[in-house]
This record gives C-alpha cells, structure tokens and sequence, in this order.
C-alpha cells in the first residue's frame, strides 16, 4: 500500500517541474531549463523513497538497496542544476556550459566516490545502504560524501538565493526567501545525519525511530518550501493573467 504522505512531495514536484516545463513568458529558455532540471531529479528522487517503488526497483534489480543510491544521484543532480541556475543569473552573459568549472569537478568527483563506494560495498557485501547511519566501512563513505557534497551546495545556493531575494523583489524576492529556508531546513537534515554518523562511530548508535521520523520530516519540509517558493513566481503570473478573464 501507497503511503499517502510520502506520496504527497512527489506529485508536488512532478506538478513544479510539469509548470516550468509549460511556462513560456518571463522565464528564459537557459533558466526554465535549469528549474525543470531541479524539479525533475527532485521528483524522481522523492518517488523513488515511497516503499512500494523501491521495493518494486529491489526485486526487478535483485539489488536491494539500489533504489537508494538512484535517489540519492537525483538529489545530487538537483544540487548542481540550482548551483548552475544561480550561476547564471548571477552571470546571464557568460558563454555557453562548461564542464570544466569547480562545481562540475565536484559533480564528478561526489559522484564517482558515491557510485564507486556502493558497487564495492555490494561486492564485499557490506549491509544494505540506505538511509541509517551504520558502522561499516563502504556504508560510511557512501553517506559522507553525499552528506559532504549536499551541505557544500545547499550552503552555496542559500546564501545566493538570500543574497538576490532583496534585489529582485515582488513575488521573486518572496520566493527567493522561501528557497533559501527550504535549503536552510535541509542543511539541518545534513547536520543531523552527520551526528548519527559520528553516535555510531562513538559507539551508542542513534535509535532509528528516531532517525528516520526527523530525516523524513525534515526532508518533506525542506522539498514543500522550496517548491512553494520557486512555483511562487509562476503563480502570481498565472492569477493576474486569471484575474481580468
């Protein structure tokens, strides 16, 4: 059975990412091309943590945990289309898309690293890889790297998000803001996640009630804020435009 709630954030963006995809006026084609990017990981991502879905990627896969390691590469993926949308409004005259810049490398590099510790851990036959902090080797790396590349973008994109929020004004500052505490509550999940992986290399492990109700919760909060205000924009077109017809 379908958990309704964990439900909800799915079609939510799958929703954000269809109105960008069809928005035409006041989006230029580089930046709507970044926010259906942002969205459409997103969204894959966040359906592929509803149990039924990821039971049904285990046993088509035979791989357990795979679905994990697919999600966590959307999410990955969305950090690097918001780092690239700030990009280019902070530059909109710069040359075309290059793979050579910083954020690219540590694209590559997270990636790699995530990829390469579950392959090896799968081998080895580490635990399943997952959402819960555990105490072996490959399980480690493969949650700290991600945890290490989300808090590097999620810092990065709310200072630039904070930073324009004051400039732009209107419905785009408002949305701005509310983008920036969307990345503010998700760098409070990065936080948390880091402390039951440092609880279990202390010793006494974080209990996983508790562990998996805050990461959910907070991760839901984070994923509603930030589409409420990047779809703010969106919206406020939509209803003057509504308005006088």
């Amino acid at each position: 059975m379908v958990d309704v709630r964990g439900a909800a954030l799915p079609i939510l963006l799958w929703l954000a990412a269809c109105v960008y995809a069809l928005s035409r006026g006041g989006t230029r084609a580089v930046t709507r091309a970044w926010l259906v990017g942002i969205f459409s990981m997103l969204a894959v991502a966040s359906s592929l943590s509803i149990s039924a879905v990821t039971a049904g990627v285990a046993q088509v896969s035979g791989v357990l945990s795979l679905a994990d390691a697919i999600e966590r590469t959307g999410v990955i993926g969305a950090g690097f289309c918001a780092q690239s949308l700030l990009r280019r409004i902070r530059e909109p005259d710069r040359g075309q898309f290059s793979w050579r810049s910083g954020r690219s490398r540590a694209l590559t590099i997270a990636l790699g690293v995530l990829w390469a510790a579950f392959v090896v851990g799968n081998v080895r036959g580490s635990e399943v890889f997952g959402s819960f902090a555990r105490p072996e080797f490959w399980p480690t790396v493969y949650m700290a790297v991600f945890l290490g590349y989300m808090a590097y973008v999620l810092l990065d994109v709310m200072i630039g998000c904070w930073h324009y929020a004051s400039s732009a004004g209107g419905a785009l500052g408002v949305g701005l803001r509310f983008m920036a505490a969307g990345c503010a509550s998700a760098l409070m999940y990065v936080a948390f996640k880091v402390a039951a992986l440092a609880l279990v290399d202390l010793g006494p492990r974080m209990p996983a009630f508790l562990e998996s109700t805050f990461g959910r919760t907070d991760v839901v909060l984070a994923g509603v804020v930030v589409v409420c205000g990047a779809s703010l924009p969106v919206r406020v077109r939509a209803r003057r435009a509504t308005v006088p017809w």
